[in-house]
């Protein structure tokens, strides 16, 4: 998470207080002694002939370049930012585009050949944009008080320092790894780049903060689909869970060939007939409460609910007798996967899977067949339709590689 500054509880009107990377903490440093020294009696001018390298220097700590007012180019842009009251836009114009933490090379938009080929990455993030920019030209970046072009027509931005704004500014949502930049369209990430260390790091969960679309679309299908109450609790937290690549390619693989194998676009529906379904089962620890590191799983061997999330699910897992076979068993009734839940571990809350489930060509059963260890031939699961024995719906797939956790989520207790 970002650390920021300590500002004070109600700031001044016009006042920008923003995340402070290691380059910007130095910088920061040298703006407060500056204005220290704008309400300070200014130093003595020297006297004719003397050397300039008597005078202090910005942040006094180092005697200044031969010929020069300044021991670095730091102190020389702490000086001149302070003196224009710009500060944050005049270091942004200075730092490298890239990592937004050290200074750019005199007359280069970054501070080093590694800057500057991840700057590369930036086309990828654009690239994904939906915007149309066939029939547009390049419009000034869309950060107020910035004259640059935007780096392609319909990035909106010229840069990674004015992306990096954009986030600070709530423009657009930002990456859910590095929370710095914005994320792409139809990604939770702001570049291939993100996107690969979160599965190099998998597994991993990821805070996804309040206003994010996704924490709004999961909410309103949780009140619209919670039915065996008046009111539903309400989802205090949310987590994208992150497995590894391994498990990631797996679930991608199976996802290509159910759909190359019936045409579901022509009825309308998502690739491989792809649904998002509710998965309720025993959590023994508080993993999701406040607190919540990235990577804090229980190490405990029965939690199911941090073995899924690392490993994902297992069908061998499945409770003898169940109604529709040996399968993974979710529902779109929120409620329903809710009666599933054993919390173990004191806390306050509740917490539930929302997973991602291949549905593929779905066989409609309104009665038991208890007897299933595979979807019924010429299917790819089992929907359990209200009726007969069942009251809410029910999806049931036996293919382990057909169902992945994508959200944890984290409701108040009922």
């Amino acid at each position: 998470m970002s650390t920021y500054s300590n500002a004070p509880s109600t700031p001044s009107q016009g006042q920008l207080y923003l995340p402070l990377t290691p380059g910007l903490e130095r910088l920061q440093a040298l703006f407060q002694i500056m204005r220290n020294r704008f309400v300070s009696p200014p130093a003595p001018t020297p006297a004719p002939g003397s050397s300039i390298n008597t005078i202090k220097t910005v942040c006094e700590e180092k005697p200044p370049n031969p010929g020069f007012k300044h021991c670095s180019i730091e102190c020389a842009i702490a000086e001149k930012a302070v003196k224009v009251a710009q500060p944050v836009n005049l270091i942004r114009m200075w730092l490298c585009e890239t990592c937004g933490e050290k200074l750019s090379a005199s007359g280069y938009k970054y501070c080093s050949p590694e800057c500057s080929r991840k700057a590369l990455s930036i086309e990828d993030a654009f690239s994904q944009l939906s915007v149309s920019t066939s029939s547009i030209g390049p419009r000034k970046c869309i950060i107020e008080g910035c004259d640059k072009a935007e780096w392609k027509p319909g990035s909106k931005y010229c840069g990674n320092a004015c992306r990096a704004f954009g986030v600070i500014l709530q423009l657009d949502p930002a990456c859910l790894l590095c929370e710095t930049f914005p994320k792409m369209n139809k990604s939770y990430f702001c570049s291939a780049s993100c996107s690969n260390k979160s599965l190099d790091n998998a597994p991993v969960l990821l805070s996804v903060p309040a206003g994010h679309q996704a924490l709004t679309t999961v909410t309103d299908q949780w009140t619209k689909e919670w039915k065996h109450t008046a009111n539903p609790p309400q989802i205090r937290f949310m987590w994208l869970i992150v497995q590894n690549r391994s498990l990631h390619n797996a679930f991608e693989a199976k996802l290509q060939a159910i759909d190359a194998s019936y045409n579901f676009k022509a009825e309308g529906m998502f690739p491989a007939n792809e649904r998002r379904r509710w998965h309720g089962t025993k959590r023994e620890c508080t993993v999701g409460d406040p607190g919540t590191t990235p990577t804090g799983f229980c190490k405990s061997p029965t939690c199911s609910m941090c073995i899924v999330m690392q490993r994902s699910f297992d069908k061998e897992k499945c409770a003898a007798g169940s109604m529709f076979g040996k399968g993974v068993y979710t529902s779109g009734t929120s409620s329903k996967s809710h009666g599933y839940i054993k919390q173990v571990a004191p806390s306050r809350y509740r917490a539930m899977l929302m997973c991602r489930v291949l549905a593929g060509r779905a066989k409609k059963l309104t009665s038991a067949d208890h007897n299933l260890v595979t979807a019924p031939t010429g299917y790819d699961s089992v929907r359990g339709v209200p009726g007969g024995g069942l009251n809410y719906d029910e999806l049931i797939v036996y293919d382990n590689n057909q169902i992945r956790p994508l959200y944890l989520v984290i409701y108040d207790s009922t």
